[in-house]
């Protein structure tokens, strides 16, 4: 290394003419009082503005990515397109992040290298992986430089590994499939009591009396009891749900004790409901047979003449010292207003009656006249006609045994299942309770069970475009959609890690500018003012293209950065700072004067 540094340049490679040298040396000297001044000490606002405003830029953009994305969480994804600029966006806003926070622990990293070669001597070709170690991966296998520059692998790998947080962070937004709402007001189907509907309820005889049902009303009320629940009708939307309220008819029973006691029912020719009671059911419950459930209305009997009212009993007139005592009830038909919540879940129909208001009892007779009805008087009557046609029956077993009403409505409903009539029979026809399902008795008893059965033949109204007409009715409809859902805790935890490591480095930058107590660059003009030197000069001569990789015969050159010793009348003015051979140059100290 010795014969390198003591031998001429060779003035073929890259060497100026003897003439240049001259002149250039004339120059020198002329120029030298003036250039001969001491370098100031002093850190230049630019350098922590650098390392503290890119911290802050990429802490703000990843601030910005994380409110982006929250404020599309759990919204529609409208088109394809709109979800790839949201994509689009959270990469940029990841990117910006990642590159701020780099270029930060970048300038850290810059001022960390003059600490770091103004501490230790390295090799010539060390130097040069030291000045790239941000870029070239391979600068991490030297042991020169992970022994004596350990904070600087550290800025350096922080600086590798910062983009990974952009990964991270760009799979925290994704797309989920949920369910749209939307409401709409669109017309839907209610009970039709107006005077033009009534030739489809009723038919008529001579000069407007009522006569009986039209095949439209049986048809509903029979498909009703014997399907056991509320018959369906289009939806408007195959998912969606809305609520209506319109007023109907309703049945309402009574155990006849509670109501012979409380009620002030109009009981017609009959002087009380006991009385009522006495007249309709004695003649059905006093027979040889065994009855297990008997019901009559009360209208048609001349010696009662009591509308929109029947009696029901079950288990017949045993004797109430006997296992199992009859029950016997008074049922009564109310206008009744319904709120009523409609389902459809892929077109299938649901009903459940939000709210039940008996408004007031019934008192319609077949007798009058057409105009003496008032609105929905007739339409009522005929739903309470062609309930009794299905519920005044009896059932039971006869004194030789045969069974009778197997053919009634009660036994193709699900009234039958109840317990009081379905276990009624086992004494007699062990085989009668296994015909039915627990299922089919929806309200548990059979007083509920008819009170159940009334209100289903009025939902069942709307199913039928003769007996109902149109409203209107705010109509929510679902329908499934994507959405975007944001993994906020990855994208915070990832951010959070690339900006404390950030942090660090920024931490370590500044530190290092206190240290050196200037701001250092690695630009062209740093190199050049912190290498010129007679010594540097030679190791130059044949080498001046920078071509990489570094010749083999100067790379193991040993420098350090630091004040150069004196030589003849080098240097005679002020100490000079510069890189120098490890032997010739001692260390600078913060504020000495140089130049």
């Amino acid at each position: 290394m010795r014969g390198l540094i003591d031998s001429e340049p060779n003035d073929n490679l890259c060497s100026g003419s003897p003439t240049d040298t001259k002149n250039a040396t004339r120059a020198r000297d002329h120029l030298a009082p003036d250039l001969l001044h001491t370098t100031p000490w002093r850190i230049h606002w630019k350098a922590p503005l650098f390392i503290l405003g890119y911290l802050l830029v990429g802490i703000g953009f990843a601030l910005g990515h994380h409110f982006y994305w929250r404020s599309l969480d759990g919204s529609l994804v409208d088109t394809q397109r709109d979800q790839e600029w949201a994509q689009r966006y959270g990469i940029a806003f990841a990117f910006l992040a990642q590159s701020a926070l780099t270029l930060s622990v970048g300038v850290a990293y810059t001022q960390r290298v003059w600490l770091t070669v103004k501490q230790n001597a390295f090799k010539l070709g060390t130097l040069d992986r030291l000045f790239s170690l941000q870029n070239d991966l391979f600068g991490f296998f030297s042991f020169e430089i992970l022994g004596k520059a350990k904070v600087l692998c550290f800025l350096a790998l922080c600086a590798w590994c910062l983009p990974i947080a952009s990964t991270f962070s760009s799979a925290t937004l994704s797309i989920k499939t949920g369910i749209v709402q939307h409401t709409t007001p669109v017309s839907v189907p209610v009970p039709d009591y107006t005077s033009s509907s009534e030739a489809y309820w009723a038919t008529f005889e001579g000069v407007g009396r009522l006569d009986g049902v039209t095949p439209a009303v049986t048809r509903l009320v029979a498909a009703t009891s014997t399907a056991m629940y509320v018959l369906p009708f289009d939806a408007r939307f195959p998912n969606s749900s809305y609520t209506i309220q319109f007023y109907g008819p309703a049945a309402r029973c009574e155990n006849l004790e509670i109501a012979t006691s409380n009620s002030t029912l109009y009981t017609g020719a009959a002087t009380s409901l006991q009385e009522a009671w006495d007249l309709t059911m004695t003649g059905l419950l006093n027979s040889t047979m065994q009855i297990s459930y008997a019901a009559a209305s009360t209208e048609q009997l001349a010696s009662v003449e009591m509308p929109s009212h029947f009696f029901v009993n079950i288990g017949g007139a045993r004797d109430l010292a006997s296992e199992q005592s009859s029950s016997n009830y008074s049922c009564h038909y109310w206008n009744t207003s319904y709120t009523v919540d409609f389902t459809f879940d892929n077109g299938v129909q649901s009903a459940n009656i939000q709210k039940l208001q008996y408004v007031a009892p019934l008192n319609i007779s077949s007798g009058n006249l057409l105009y003496e009805y008032a609105p929905g008087q007739i339409q009522y009557w005929t739903m309470f006609t062609a309930l009794m046609d299905i519920l005044a029956t009896q059932i039971g077993f006869g004194s030789t045994g045969s069974f009778f009403g197997s053919d009634s409505g009660v036994v193709k409903s699900g009234i039958a299942a109840c317990p009081e009539i379905r276990y009624g029979f086992n004494d007699t026809d062990p085989y009668f309770a296994p015909l039915f399902d627990d299922w089919m008795c929806r309200a548990g008893s059979v007083p509920r069970a008819i009170e159940d059965l009334s209100r289903n033949i009025t939902l069942s109204i709307l199913s039928s475009t003769l007996l109902s007409n149109q409203t209107i009715a705010d109509v929510s409809s679902f329908h499934s959609a994507n959405f975007y859902t944001y993994n906020w805790k990855n994208l915070v935890m990832a951010y959070a890690v690339a900006i404390v490591v950030a942090t660090i480095c920024a931490i370590v930058g500044l530190h290092a500018l206190l240290a050196n107590g200037y701001s250092a660059g690695a630009n062209f003009s740093s190199i050049m003012l912190s290498t010129r030197n007679s010594d540097l000069d030679r190791i130059a001569r044949g080498h001046c293209l920078g071509k990489t990789p570094l010749a083999d015969d100067i790379k193991t050159i040993i420098l350090r950065y630091g004040i150069l010793e004196a030589t003849s009348n080098e240097y005679q003015y002020e100490p000079h700072a510069a890189f120098g051979f490890k032997s010739k140059v001692r260390t600078l100290e913060k504020g000495e004067e140089c130049w």
